[in-house]
């Protein structure tokens, strides 16, 4: 009758092996952590220096009747753009993707679904704008369009160059580029709408 026992041996081995890994993940948690918790600190400073930016351009933007009600559109479309250029970005550069075309392919993609999301934005926003504030319709359809591609002329290229620098240096793009391109986005949106407020008033 043959020996069916466990040697005392492998008991001291599979303990060091669950030792090993529960510390290996320990550390992973912890790390992860740290990654997002950076990136939450910065949405909270971008928030802050976006509502700075905001209050002081809020007497600029009240002299264009519905500035106000394209606003929370034109930011969304830009950070919401953004978020999935990041993560497609990401999601290549980890198939071993050539960091170059990778980004050239991702920022034109970008750029181009913002010029007919804006247009589609700035269509509504314009035709409500009439509705309820008797707003002038060409005048909110341009502001739109212009300050959302402006933005993403200048934002898409950051959260672009920023995964990329993460993604090369070992970090995880996808635990803080978010809160990342939100701040970067409110802030550049802000100013954007400002100026063209201020250029067609």
């Amino acid at each position: 009758m043959s020996d069916t026992k466990t040697p005392l041996g492998a008991y001291a081995h599979h303990s060091r092996h669950w030792f090993y890994l529960n510390r290996h993940r320990t550390r992973k948690i912890k790390h992860t952590a740290r990654e997002i918790l950076t990136g939450q600190i910065i949405s909270v400073i971008g928030a802050v220096v976006a509502g700075y930016v905001l209050e002081l351009n809020k007497a600029e933007l009240v002299t264009m009747a519905g500035a106000f009600l394209i606003l929370p559109g034109v930011f969304d479309l830009g950070g919401s753009i953004a978020g999935a250029m990041a993560a497609r970005l990401n999601h290549r550069l980890g198939e071993g993707a050539p960091a170059r075309k990778v980004l050239r392919d991702a920022l034109f993609h970008a750029m181009l679904l913002t010029c007919a999301a804006s247009v589609i934005l700035g269509l509504f926003g314009a035709t409500i704008g009439i509705l309820l504030f008797d707003a002038n319709f060409t005048k909110l359809l341009v502001v739109t369009i212009v300050a959302s591609v402006s933005a993403g002329v200048v934002g898409f290229p950051l959260v672009g160059g920023a995964t990329w620098l993460a993604f090369k240096r070992g970090v995880d793009p996808d635990n803080f580029i978010g809160p990342i391109e939100t701040s970067i986005f409110d802030t550049l949106t802000v100013l954007t709408v400002t100026m063209m407020v201020v250029a067609l008033r």
